[in-house]
């Protein structure tokens, strides 16, 4: 996805977030650059799954977007030449407070991103813990992830879900 159009609001974005940031050990451990990369990740999977582009500018409790009542949590990682090897990684020491986490890629020279995949809350906490890194935390590799399009179908059913019985049933539960 093309980001140029939205660069801008990224980096203002960022940097507002910056500015209110509570906890500097991951702008520390990584640069500024990584919260523009998390913001440039949260309007791919916005664009993805046809929601507005606003994003949040402080603590998120745990969760980027609501989709059809599931709490989804963005992650964003630098595209690569071999990005197929890297890994969704939640810190093990961090709670788990929404239903998807999604990940996504961004080329910050390009100005473009894509959304890879996403693993359940019960997947995520299920998956090895990698002790070896820096601060040890769950991983699953890229290509072990749910695809997109997945997630994209459980919004359509959704929908129709919504339009024939006016709420939402299972439909996420079914998609599994």
């Amino acid at each position: 996805m093309d980001l140029r159009g939205s660069w801008q609001y990224i980096i203002e974005t960022a940097k507002s977030r910056l500015a209110r940031n509570k906890t500097f050990r991951h702008v520390e451990d990584y640069g500024t650059g990584i919260e523009v990369i998390g913001v440039a990740g949260e309007i791919v999977a916005r664009r993805f799954l046809g929601l507005d582009e606003g994003v949040h500018l402080g603590f998120d409790g745990g969760a980027d977007i609501i989709y059809f009542g599931q709490r989804i949590d963005v992650k964003a990682t630098v595209l690569t030449p071999k990005v197929e090897y890297r890994f969704l990684q939640w810190a093990d020491w961090k709670p788990v407070r929404s239903d998807i986490i999604l990940l996504t890629v961004i080329d910050p020279i390009e100005m473009v991103g894509y959304p890879v995949g996403y693993a359940t809350r019960d997947e995520i906490l299920a998956a090895e813990i990698n002790q070896t890194r820096h601060t040890p935390c769950h991983e699953i590799r890229i290509y072990d992830l749910h695809p997109m399009w997945e997630l994209g179908a459980y919004g359509k059913r959704a929908v129709e879900d919504l339009k024939r019985n006016g709420s939402l049933s299972q439909t996420f539960a079914h998609s599994r």
